[in-house]
């Protein structure tokens, strides 16, 4: 419906002219955007290198002797 409201270059009626594509082309980045997020979760699961669990700086934290009595 964008690309459609695009190339014929439909606007509002009205005293303001707002192209038709506007609008809607709010919805078409949101899909696009979970389109991406959901490949991105189905995908690192079977990568060949593991995603990190915890940060850098943290993974050494559990060797450190603590300040217990």
């Amino acid at each position: 419906m964008t690309i459609t409201s695009y190339r014929l270059n439909d606007v509002s009626q009205g005293l303001v002219a707002v192209p038709l594509w506007i609008p809607p082309s709010g919805m078409a980045l949101g899909l696009v955007t979970l389109f991406v997020a959901t490949t991105d979760d189905l995908v690192v699961p079977y990568a060949a290198a593991a995603p990190p669990t915890t940060p850098p700086g943290r993974a050494k934290t559990a060797a450190v002797p603590g300040f217990e009595r």
